[in-house]
């Protein structure tokens, strides 16, 4: 693993040996939960299913959770997601993914908890699926241990980080900031497009949202990297 890796990581999910092989297999997952949910009440195979705003709650059996819209959405790169206008429950799945990973990641403390979303050449879906799950310790303390020596603030830095697996590689580098104002109406997928457009293709980027304090979140962003929280979690 590189860059990005050592910090937040994601894998691939799996649901099922079908995921491999079909790449909306996710996407029927949810239609299904969906249709059995309206008449029956009965979200499953899912976990949840909140018709009101969009989402599904699946269980990966891997020891983590992914909240799946309801619609079609491929991933990253899907414009939909940053349309706000036409589109106002979109900018809300962060915040109702971290919503329901305080419900359904037991006995962790909220700064072991962790969001992530792939970017479109390191999944093995298309449809976007936010990754639900925790963090080691030893990240959210080098996390603080910059924040305190300002070197992560509000705004958008490059910073170079040591890979926790390999400390002595000083050469992965990640971005991150400090997002003091997390909620309903904050769209961690266009802060990453705003910042990085005349950079690099907003498909190319692998975001990851990490609480600090009960006021404050760090937002993590690489290019091109797989984001593997299954690397740092301890469930």
């Amino acid at each position: 693993m590189v860059a990005f890796l050592a910090v937040i990581s994601i894998t691939t999910i799996s649901i099922s040996p079908a995921l491999t092989q079909d790449r909306d297999y996710l996407w029927k997952k949810v239609q299904e939960c969906t249709i059995n949910q309206k008449p029956k009440k009965d979200p499953s195979p899912c976990k949840y299913v909140d018709l009101t705003n969009n989402y599904a709650i699946v269980y990966d059996h891997a020891s983590e959770y992914l909240l799946i819209p309801t619609v079609k959405i491929t991933g990253i790169e899907d414009p939909k997601i940053w349309d706000s206008k036409n589109n106002p429950y979109y900018p809300s799945f962060w915040y109702f993914a971290w919503n329901e990973t305080l419900k359904y990641v037991p006995n962790k403390t909220p700064k072991q908890l962790g969001l992530a979303v792939n970017s479109k050449y390191s999944r093995g879906q298309d449809q976007l699926h936010i990754h639900m799950s925790c963090i080691n310790k030893k990240v959210s303390d080098q996390l603080e241990k910059l924040a305190k020596s300002q070197k992560i603030t509000t705004k958008w830095p490059d910073i170079n980080t040591p890979n926790f697996e390999n400390p002595n590689n000083t050469n992965d580098k990640y971005r991150v900031k400090i997002l003091s104002n997390f909620g309903l109406q904050v769209n961690p997928f266009a802060l990453v497009k705003d910042y990085t457009d005349s950079k690099y293709s907003i498909d190319e980027q692998s975001i990851a949202l990490v609480r600090r304090n009960p006021k404050e979140f760090y937002i993590l962003n690489s290019v091109r990297t797989w984001l593997e929280i299954r690397n740092l979690h301890s469930l």
